[in-house]
């Protein structure tokens, strides 16, 4: 009782502190904000989105981010935000709120029950932010979903939240139960006990997730695959951000009501009804499509001069992380080479891989593949572009114009920023049937157009790129993907029933077109363009932003 009580009391003044501020606050939960990654150009335009379209409307809503960066500073977090993303905030109202706690969220803190010690100290982060600042809504682009009821007990506040990935899955559940070793599970599938005991510990973490759900008003998720997954845990119907319907989507007015008060809240948390979240909205991230339009297609070979070339290159992007599955990207590449050892061209084909090392043990990773690499046979055909720059020699954008092919391996990836810009780029992608490419990138466009090509095993990556580098160099390749690893299922030209003449069974190949492809995958990736997300994120946000407007905001002054 004297915990209920003195929560309650917090939860009291935190509110009291909030109303004679005076102006209502829109606030990011971001404590990582000086990252470079995809999370944080999530932030910085959403962000700016959101108060540029305040001011645009009158509103007297401060625009505050919750940052862990209080060593960094505010200019210099905004300076970066526009060197590393090109999003100037100069003239903005943001301002910066730095807290503490940001250490809680080490993993390395909890060598055991990392999910649990990371979720407990997210709501302790929480706290102290709404304490710091108290928000009339709380945007969590982090992801730090334990926060959401600390944010909506403590402070009343609204809570939206963007999620790039679920903190549990039902693939993680699933894989324990089978007893199948993944590479943060080893120590589990060899025991029984173990498997039982992990097997529990998730079940309950993941219902304690789907109770913090239940406190979002609004839910956004990077991808069909995350939406999918916050969908099976959390309840609440999927749409897309292009639905039809009425502002705030067709199926608005099967969301439930926003949790804005203290009963509300506390009965999300311990009602015995089950409470599903609001409607779950993908919302896509950014991921600069138009600046990687820029570069030129550079189509096949045979077409152009050298110097407008596209090399017999397969690119792959992505931090040396075991997650990425770089030996399944080795083992591909190799594949491909021996298949196309009888091409003239074959001497200069290379796999070029470009990625980050984080720490020492990224290192030593890429030290693996590269011993890996050499007993394939390969070696001298694989560059290493470690830290590489964005622009000019040795760089992202210098591998992604030059080459042919892009490669990603990760099973089950959220969404697939380096999948889109690679299609941007017009690298035509070679990603894993699965995840985000499987269901929203790698994807015929509108009228039919192959975009890329999917796969699963080494063959079946080795087949789609074989086929892709041909292509590259001649104008047209056939492909036919093996059955197991099927882009689509087998051939489309199999699932229409075709069949080489004179036979009932043998499936007539597909004939990939390069140049086609190129143009298909860059018009799909404008799908990810940078103010595609800002109007899209707007609009799921727009049913609490607009509770911000004063009224005669949206009326033209009298003449």
């Amino acid at each position: 009782m004297a915990v209920l009580s003195t929560a309650t009391l917090a939860a009291l003044a935190i509110r009291t502190l909030k109303a004679c501020s005076g102006r209502p606050v829109v606030a990011f939960f971001h404590p990582n904000s000086n990252g470079g990654g995809g999370g944080e150009r999530v932030l910085w335009l959403a962000v700016k989105a959101v108060d540029d379209d305040l001011r645009r409307r009158r509103s007297p809503a401060r625009v505050v981010i919750y940052s862990g960066d209080s060593d960094v500073g505010q200019d210099a977090l905004l300076a970066k935000a526009k060197s590393r993303f090109g999003i100037d905030l100069s003239g903005s109202s943001v301002e910066m709120v730095f807290f503490s706690t940001r250490w809680l969220l080490d993993p390395g803190l909890y060598p055991a029950l990392t999910m649990l010690g990371q979720s407990l100290g997210g709501m302790l982060c929480t706290a102290e932010c709404v304490v710091r600042c108290p928000p009339t809504v709380f945007v969590d682009t982090m992801g730090a979903p334990f926060g959401y009821p600390v944010a909506a007990l403590l402070s009343g506040a609204t809570v939206a939240c963007y999620t790039h990935y679920p903190v549990i899955t039902p693939e993680m559940t699933r894989v324990v139960a089978e007893g199948r070793a993944a590479h943060n599970n080893r120590h589990a599938a060899a025991s029984p006990v173990r498997t039982w005991l992990k097997l529990a510990y998730y079940r309950v973490f993941a219902a304690a997730y789907a109770r913090c759900g239940a406190f979002c008003d609004v839910v956004m998720a990077n991808s069909s695959w995350t939406a999918g997954h916050l969908s099976e845990l959390w309840g609440g119907a999927i749409r897309r951000s292009d639905d039809s319907g009425a502002e705030g989507g067709a199926a608005a007015g099967a969301a439930r009501l926003p949790l804005t008060g203290l009963a509300s809240a506390w009965d999300a948390l311990f009602g015995t009804d089950d409470l599903a979240s609001a409607d779950i909205q993908v919302v896509f991230p950014p991921c600069n499509s138009e600046a990687m339009a820029m570069l030129p297609l550079r189509p096949a070979r045979r077409a152009l001069p050298a110097k407008a070339q596209r090399l017999p290159w397969v690119v792959s992007v992505g931090q040396f992380r075991p997650e990425k599955d770089h030996s399944l990207q080795l083992r591909a590449f190799a594949e491909a080479a021996r298949g196309l050892a009888c091409k003239p061209w074959a001497g200069e084909m290379r796999l070029v891989l470009v990625g980050g090392a984080r720490n020492a043990q990224d290192q030593r990773r890429v030290d693996a593949l590269k011993a890996e690499a050499k007993a394939l046979g390969i070696a001298d055909r694989v560059q290493w572009r470690i830290n590489a720059p964005f622009e000019g020699p040795g760089s992202l954008c210098e591998a992604l114009e030059l080459g042919a092919a892009g490669l990603h391996c990760m099973w089950n990836e959220h969404f697939g920023i380096a999948v889109v810009e690679s299609q941007a780029a017009g690298c035509v992608p070679v990603a894993h049937d699965s995840g985000g490419p499987r269901l929203d990138i790698v994807v015929p466009t509108a009228d039919g157009r192959r975009t890329g090509c999917r796969a699963r095993s080494p063959a079946g990556f080795g087949q789609a790129l074989a086929a892709v580098l041909c292509a590259s160099q001649e104008g047209t390749a056939a492909y036919l993907p093996l059955e197991e690893d099927g882009a689509e299922g087998p051939s489309p030209l199999l699932r229409l029933g075709a069949t080489e003449p004179g036979s009932g069974s043998i499936p007539r190949p597909e004939e990939l077109d390069f140049c086609a492809m190129q143009v298909g995958g860059r018009a799909a990736a404008m799908r990810f363009a940078d103010v595609k997300f800002e109007r899209d994120f707007l609009r799921a946000l727009r049913s609490v932003t607009s509770q911000l407007v004063p009224p005669y905001s949206a009326r033209p002054k009298a003449d």
